[in-house]
């Protein structure tokens, strides 16, 4: 996340990183490591165990197709 601490920004920029997290902390001991370690787990979680309506057998033939709609 974007540190409040003043050497932040010098770091950062220094070893080419970016941040995704922007809280306004100033807390110190990895409190917005933490935050953002969670974030990336549950992206995670949801990217290898969230199934699709196939999997789930969720009927969708109410649904409207907008796909194809959407390119012309």
């Amino acid at each position: 996340h974007v540190s409040e601490e003043p050497g932040y920004l010098i770091a950062q920029k220094e070893l080419s990183l970016s941040s995704f997290l922007q809280l306004q902390m100033r807390l110190g001991e990895g409190s917005g490591c933490v935050l953002a370690f969670e974030v990336i787990r549950a992206a995670c979680t949801i990217m290898n165990e969230m199934a699709t309506f196939e999997e789930a057998n969720i009927q969708d033939d109410y649904l409207t197709e907008i796909r194809d709609e959407m390119k012309g």
